[in-house]
């Protein structure tokens, strides 16, 4: 046999797919095989691949055994003279294969061959012809010298500078995402150090490769496109504690100085704890830069109206503009937060940010308006920096979300639906809308529920996905109440009626919000004040008239009989039957109600029965 594809899998059912596909078809005209080795996932990878690639050999691990000593066990049940090791985030195809194995046959000094990767969007990825990371090449690529100087062999010589346009070149290290190799080599190396679990591990076996005077090449002239990272959290703590112990076997088994060993351990702790704030900073960027924004546009236009209505470049150094200025920023930073803005799936984001900006506004006038007149700085300032955030913030959001990392997803439905909704999910997976979708099926059994909660928090994930029409209002309504706070909820939906496409829209409960709550709340009081003073004019009103004074009934609220699982659950003085179908059952009117509350609806309710 000539090839044998070795596949590492750990959740990325949808991405293994396509890899899969991809691999068939570049090995058609080989004697070949594909080796799937599952590191104990849960999105149902192995089913998959069982029923639609028969001809794939399994190895299932009962736990997750990392990265090398999977990988070694996949090589050792492979029966071609030569081993491609790859990840399953990966889309081949024929040439690729064929020149890498041309090339090591041509060629027996060479042990290793890759080839040029580009991310989804067709940008190359660096670290497919990288040098060894020295400290001072780690330093330099950490601190950004290697961006500074991309030509430039001493300040990037973890990436090789620019060298990727060349058709063959030399490297030190290549990625375990694509290498070929002929099988008695990675035998004669002992494959994978499986003291790694996770990075490093390719690092330390090129390293060791390079040793025995095999050299590694890049084919540039080929390439494949590599999806990088979409089942790990980029930004978390155990992503960052995994590099940091590679890198520190690594350190102890290639530095025999002990003081070397030393500064180096010490380097790469400072390395991974900056890396960590880093990657924070860049998942919780958009906050971030909300706040240096605003304070920045505060700044500046206070500088501006100065000099131009005042003619004083410091009439504003003060200790009043100053609190004012904070004041202002907090209560506009707050409605960003309150009008969910940081929404990972980002729906309306545009139109919520105006929003957001505008209702802070309105915030900060009214509390300005009854502050006493020295504690008061200037109106103007305010709304010139409204206009300006409203635009701003909105163009940064443009800026600075155009590579979203997708959601931990889960997808909870009848046993036999899933393949409904196959291609939808894979589009959303490369699209990286969704970085990772785990499977379960639909049960109301307290124990198997308690399981799910169990999965979603063990899991790490972020939504739940649900098909609406597979459950009743209550089961809804039930799901939402007890996953309150823990995920947010997605729903798919057919995108026209009718049609036999499908879309995956925002599925929350809009009164299980405290957003929501709230606004309703304040439009409820708002409606009292200014309502009941007339209230004897009208019969409904003067009928419930100490009801609707203490707060007992609602204006605008279910109608009965209502589910007792309904969120904010009240009485109202009117129903919003008359905005919806007119033959609509309670339950369903209730539920429609609080899913879809918006307070303009409870507004134009109390408006339509008083005119």
């Amino acid at each position: 046999m000539d090839l044998s594809v070795v596949i590492l899998n750990y959740n990325v059912r949808y991405l293994l797919e396509s890899c899969i596909q991809s691999v068939q078809n570049a090995i058609i005209d080989l004697s070949a095989e594909i080796i799937l080795v599952d590191n104990a996932s849960t999105d149902e990878s192995v089913k998959m691949v069982k029923e639609l690639f028969p001809s794939v050999v399994i190895k299932e691990n009962a736990t997750n055994l990392g990265f090398a000593k999977a990988n070694n066990l996949g090589v050792l049940h492979a029966s071609g003279d030569y081993i491609l090791i790859l990840n399953p985030d990966t889309i081949i195809n024929k040439e690729a294969i064929q020149a890498c194995l041309g090339f090591l046959k041509e060629n027996a000094h060479v042990g290793v061959t890759g080839v040029k990767m580009l991310d989804g969007n067709g940008k190359y990825l660096r670290e497919s012809a990288r040098g060894f990371p020295d400290l001072w090449s780690s330093v330099s690529k950490f601190i950004g010298l290697g961006k500074l100087f991309p030509k430039s062999d001493f300040f990037n010589h973890y990436y090789l500078a620019d060298r990727g346009h060349a058709n063959r070149i030399e490297v030190e290290v290549l990625t375990g995402a694509f290498m070929i190799l002929s099988k008695q080599d990675y035998l004669d190396m002992g494959g994978f150090d499986e003291d790694f679990f996770m990075y490093g591990e390719d690092i330390d076996f090129c390293r060791r490769m390079r040793k025995q005077n095999k050299k590694l090449f890049c084919l540039c002239d080929q390439q494949i496109i590599h999806l990088k990272g979409r089942s790990s959290r980029f930004d978390s703590y155990q992503h960052v504690r995994n590099f940091y112990e590679a890198m520190s076997i690594f350190v102890k088994k290639n530095y025999p100085n002990p003081f070397s060993k030393f500064i180096i351990q010490i380097a790469i702790g400072l390395v991974a704890f900056f890396s960590l704030v880093k990657r924070k900073f860049i998942a919780h960027i958009l906050p971030v830069t909300d706040i240096i924004t605003i304070a920045l546009i505060i700044y500046l236009v206070q500088s501006f109206w100065a000099r131009y209505w005042f003619h004083q470049p410091d009439y504003f150094d003060n200790k009043v503009f100053l609190w004012n200025a904070i004041g202002s920023a907090i209560v506009w930073f707050s409605s960003l937060v309150f009008f969910d803005t940081y929404d990972a799936i980002r729906e309306n984001q545009p139109q919520n940010t105006f929003q957001s900006v505008w209702i802070g506004t309105v915030v900060i006038l009214i509390v300005y308006s009854l502050m006493p007149e020295h504690l008061r700085s200037s109106r103007a300032v305010l709304l010139i920096s409204s206009v300006i955030a409203s635009f701003v913030l909105l163009f940064m959001r443009k800026l600075l979300l155009v590579n979203i990392k997708g959601v931990r997803a889960l997808f909870w439905s009848e046993e036999n639906t899933l393949t409904n909704f196959n291609s939808l999910f894979k589009e959303l997976t490369y699209s990286n809308y969704i970085a990772y979708l785990n499977k379960s099926t639909t049960s109301f059994y307290s124990t198997d529920f308690d399981s799910l909660k169990s999965q979603i928090i063990h899991e790490k994930i972020t939504h739940l996905v649900i098909v609406p029409e597979q459950l009743s209002f209550s089961q809804i309504l039930y799901l939402n109440q007890e996953l309150k706070g823990k995920v947010k909820f997605l729903n798919i939906e057919k995108s026209e009626p009718g049609n036999t496409l499908y879309k995956i829209v925002n599925g929350e409960m809009g009164l299980f919000h405290f957003r929501n709550k709230a606004v309703k709340w304040l439009v409820n009081t708002l409606a009292s004040i200014f309502l009941l003073p007339f209230g004897w004019l009208s019969h409904p009103i003067r009928k419930n008239f100490t009801r609707l004074l203490t707060g007992k009934l609602y204006w605008v609220g279910y109608e009965s009989p209502e589910d007792n699982l309904l969120p904010y659950k009240k009485q109202g003085l009117w129903s919003p039957r008359e905005f919806y179908n007119i033959t609509m059952p309670a339950a369903a009117l209730n539920f429609e109600y609080a899913k879809n509350y918006n307070p303009y609806l409870d507004i134009r309710i109390i408006l339509n029965h008083l005119f």
